[in-house]
């Protein structure tokens, strides 16, 4: 995935929130990782592929 590859699109908030909420993780650092800036731990990256994104672990 290139730095410049977005999966999640700014107005689609909810997501991010929801998981920000679900695992006690800032939505500035949610949406990093979903922006492809940082890799997810492994906590973070179960719940994402439980919401049907593709992510790699750190």
């Amino acid at each position: 995935m290139k730095k410049t590859d977005t999966i999640l699109r700014p107005w689609r908030e909810a997501p991010v929130s929801q998981v920000a909420r679900r695992i006690g993780r800032s939505k500035s650092h949610i949406w990093r990782v979903l922006k492809g800036q940082r890799k997810p731990g492994r906590e973070l990256a179960q719940v994402l592929r439980d919401m049907g994104f593709k992510v790699e672990v750190a």
